[in-house]
């Protein structure tokens, strides 16, 4: 069905994406999202693509859709600002007057419906990050990527740059080394000018053994994400025993 759903013609994914770009290129050339004939058909791309096509994935595999080595309904990395963050003493000292949240609603809905990746066309986004002396490092984790533009990719790594974390050096140390100009495999070499490393053309037959999922972790912060239904349903009977915003009775339930 995903298939199917990517390659249909008008109504598929990848054509749907197309159809986006070539509205932006005449209606939106700068990606502003402030044309209505122009985000119409990103939305359908966005609706398509991400709701049916990466749905399919999330709606029967038991796996979490950024990092395939988490078994729901683990997550990596949790959450914790949300608790730290809304404590009235830390709010009282940041002279904050409201909740603190994770993103916006009308942000992410502006996202998604208008300047998302069906807008994006190709590396003549970062044009004027680029001419204005900035320093620009990719990376790809999870995705199966083209090849040919490629910077750098991380093994048994998720989504979310925190992600690094678990399988090797710092995501701060890769940063850091790409953005003083030196290369991320020695950290020795100034990769701003004429650098070039080596490498096989593809890196698609390299293969790793898997990390064992990390153990889920009920967070009232983020209960439809971390928790199992009879942690939900304790919460909701006011049976459930809670110790820093984490649910310590009753344990996850298996399967």
């Amino acid at each position: 069905m995903a298939v199917g759903n990517l390659t249909a013609p008008e109504i598929g994914c990848t054509d749907l994406i197309k159809a986006c770009r070539e509205a932006a290129a005449v209606g939106d050339p700068e990606s502003v999202g402030d044309n209505g004939s122009v985000n119409e058909p990103c939305v359908a791309a966005s609706t398509v693509c991400f709701g049916i096509v990466q749905g399919a994935y999330t709606e029967v595999s038991n796996r979490n859709a950024f990092d395939i080595s988490l078994i729901k309904p683990s997550v990596y990395p949790p959450e914790y600002s949300f608790a730290f963050f809304n404590q009235r003493r830390v709010k009282e000292d940041l002279g904050a007057p409201v909740n603190f949240s994770i993103s916006d609603p009308n942000v992410v809905q502006t996202f998604f419906g208008t300047t998302d990746d069906p807008m994006r066309r190709d590396i003549s986004s970062l044009e004027h990050v680029l001419n204005s002396g900035l320093i620009v490092a990719m990376y790809y984790v999870i995705w199966i990527t083209g090849v040919t533009g490629l910077v750098s990719k991380k093994f048994r790594s998720g989504w979310n740059t925190p992600d690094l974390l678990r399988s090797g050096p710092p995501a701060f140390h890769i940063f850091d080394l790409a953005m003083g100009g030196k290369d991320v495999a020695t950290g020795q070499l100034n990769a701003l000018e004429s650098y070039k490393s080596e490498g096989p053309p593809s890196v698609r037959h390299v293969t790793a053994k898997a990390p064992e999922s990390l153990a889920p972790v009920c967070y009232v912060f983020d209960i439809q994400l971390t928790c199992t239904p009879n942690q939900i349903q304790a919460l909701a009977d006011g049976s459930a025993v809670v110790h820093n915003f984490i649910v310590v009775e009753p344990r996850a339930e298996s399967g």
